[in-house]
């Protein structure tokens, strides 16, 4: 039997290629996974939220956005960028707070270092390592394992724990620090108001640019009124 001719002259219609569910929903994930590696890469555009593991590597919260890093494989390193909203865990390595940026940072292993710049809210834990608290910042900082030492911008509000390590209180700042160990050295330079607690009851300032109060409590105030 002969075809019967295309009398209309339009083509013949083109075969449509079946997808299956499971190779559809294969190619999604692909696709998808792909996305999240160049999100992750090449880090995010300016008040995007990011999630992402930083198993040895440095994970970095662009300026203005939204992170949250967690470490399964030390090291990590963590850099939230200016005017971020910034949570992590430091384990081996480094954590950066830029300025006018809001950060929380934990500690999964030592040794972790914080240095939180200028005009940030930083909150942290330091272990084996230094935290810092820059210019007119805002910072609380905890020992997980000593030596611990707490560095103390000017004109910053700072509390520290120390161990086995320093607490320094920069100028015109006013810091509550505590000794957990007995074994700290303490500095109150010109114009800053500063208070030390001491787990172990042994409370001194190895320095005071000011007058000393021994407070009710066992704690003792420089530059300042008991709490």
């Amino acid at each position: 039997m002969f075809a019967r001719p295309n009398t209309l002259g339009l083509s013949a219609p083109r075969a449509v290629r079946s997808i299956s569910p499971v190779s559809w929903v294969i190619d999604l994930a692909k696709r998808l996974a792909l996305l999240s590696a160049v999100i992750t890469g090449l880090g995010c555009a300016t008040a995007c939220a990011v999630s992402a593991d930083c198993a040895n590597q440095k994970c970095v919260c662009e300026a203005g956005g939204t992170c949250d890093f967690d470490c399964v494989a030390p090291p990590c390193h963590i850099e939230c960028q200016r005017g971020s909203d910034c949570t992590g865990a430091c384990a081996n390595g480094d954590c950066t707070c830029q300025s006018e940026s809001n950060c929380d940072f934990r500690c999964d292993a030592p040794p972790c270092h914080l240095d939180c710049k200028s005009n940030t809210d930083c909150t942290g834990v330091c272990a084996n390592g230094t935290c810092s608290c820059g210019s007119g910042a805002e910072c609380h900082f905890e020992c997980q394992a000593g030596p611990c030492h707490v560095e103390c911008g000017a004109r910053s509000t700072c509390n520290g724990e120390c161990s086995n390590g320093t607490c320094r209180c920069g100028k015109d700042g006013r810091c509550d620090f505590t000794c957990t160990d007995g074994n700290c050295k303490t500095e109150c330079p010109a114009g800053a108001e500063c208070l030390l607690r001491c787990n172990s009851g042994n409370c001194k300032f190895d320095s005071c640019a000011g007058g000393v109060t021994q407070c009710s409590d066992g704690s003792i105030a420089c530059n300042r009124s008991c709490p």
